[in-house]
């Protein structure tokens, strides 16, 4: 990958010499890991957000659940 990108870089004229290629290279490579780091806490604010999605419907099932149960409780002693 990084000979084939120095090679475009020649071939397109961005780089006139080795030097600068490498430079121009190293700036691509380096921003291609900030975009793979930002990807990676894309995801995981994504499944933290369904984790949480998730969390939110239990809870609501549950409380739904406690009220029920007070209610059958209370009911059986009147």
């Amino acid at each position: 990958m990084a000979t084939e990108y120095l090679v475009k870089l020649f071939q397109t004229q961005r780089a006139e010499n080795l030097a600068e290629a490498i430079d121009k290279y190293e700036e691509y490579f380096h921003r291609c890991k900030i975009e793979e780091a930002n990807a990676q806490m894309v995801a995981q604010q994504q499944e933290q957000t369904a984790h949480l999605a998730s969390i939110k419907t239990s809870s609501k099932i549950s409380a739904a659940a406690n009220v029920t149960n007070t209610i059958f409780n209370i009911s059986r002693h009147i």
